[in-house]
């Protein structure tokens, strides 16, 4: 693993570094990751070299090249310094920062990711407390981008879930199922086919006490882009009164179960309403013309 960080940089002259940095705002000396602190600086600095070194140039352009630290797979800021003096110094002028994605073995600009479908999956509805729930969702080779289809090394696989304001939790996927109809298992998963994979969460996941939830599915060797899926808990109420505002000249009352239509032309005036229960709907004041 080495000179996995490949620059170009308009002034053969100048000699320019690298730091990385984390998303949680830690900075690296080496692989091991620390909170800022000023006078660390040339600690941080990762060496780029010519990547001509029979006759590297002195002006113009120049090719450097540098090995990215060691780290888990995921995204990292990448900021490239001009040096100004001897060493590396809290001073030293900021040619560019870019967030990249390292999966433990090559760089990617992030915004040069190779397409992952379903790789970040919205709008899926689960009902509060639901059980033994599987999710659906592609996985992407993170080299390639082709499907990733290694049924065999299922049991690298992570599934992580996250609920506002709780602790993120995440299990190591213990085993794959026997096959793409097996009961639940948490932390199961199977390879349907073509990519797509079938994942089972737990149902802490998905209990009482919260409005949504993100799940994550990742490798531990960073082999697969991270899918997330973002799931939403609704009851039947709350679907109601979605349909009901989205239909524009309706009103919900979720306290009564009552659905009132309203004049197209007069939004005050009531045309009809209808109450629901969980075993009839009742019409009443309906005047539609």
């Amino acid at each position: 693993m080495a000179n996995e960080i490949q620059i170009t940089h308009d002034d053969a002259a100048e000699t320019i570094y690298a730091i990385v940095r984390n998303t949680a705002g830690q900075w690296y000396v080496g692989a091991t990751p620390e909170t800022y602190e000023s006078t660390h600086w040339s600690t941080y600095a990762v060496a780029l070299t010519a990547v001509d070194t029979t006759s590297p140039p002195t002006t113009g352009n120049i090719a450097v090249q540098g090995t990215f630290p060691a780290l888990a797979a995921g995204f990292y800021w990448l900021d490239i310094y001009v040096r100004a003096g001897g060493s590396a110094a809290q001073t030293d002028y900021r040619l560019s920062s870019r967030l990249v994605y390292w999966n433990a073995s090559s760089l990617a600009a992030a915004r040069n990711l190779p397409p992952a479908p379903l790789s970040v999956a919205s709008g899926v509805h689960v009902k509060p407390s639901a059980a033994d729930v599987s999710i659906y969702v592609y996985l992407t080779e993170a080299s390639t981008g082709l499907a990733y289809t290694t049924a065999g090394g299922s049991a690298a696989l992570n599934l992580t879930y996250q609920r506002p304001g709780e602790q993120q939790v995440s299990g190591d996927v213990t085993a794959a199922l026997a096959s793409a109809d097996s009961p639940h298992a948490d932390n199961h998963v199977f390879h349907c086919g073509g990519g797509l994979w079938r994942c089972d969460f737990p149902d802490a996941a998905f209990a009482a006490g919260a409005d949504r939830a993100v799940l994550m599915i990742t490798h531990d060797n960073g082999n697969i882009l991270p899918a997330t899926v973002a799931v939403e808990f609704w009851t039947a109420k709350a679907l109601r009164a979605a349909l009901a505002v989205l239909a524009g000249n309706m009103t919900f009352d979720e306290a009564t179960g009552q659905t009132s239509f309203l004049d197209a032309e007069d939004a005050a005036a009531e045309r009809a309403s209808y109450r629901v229960s969980a075993t009839s709907v009742g019409r009443s004041d309906a005047s539609i013309a």
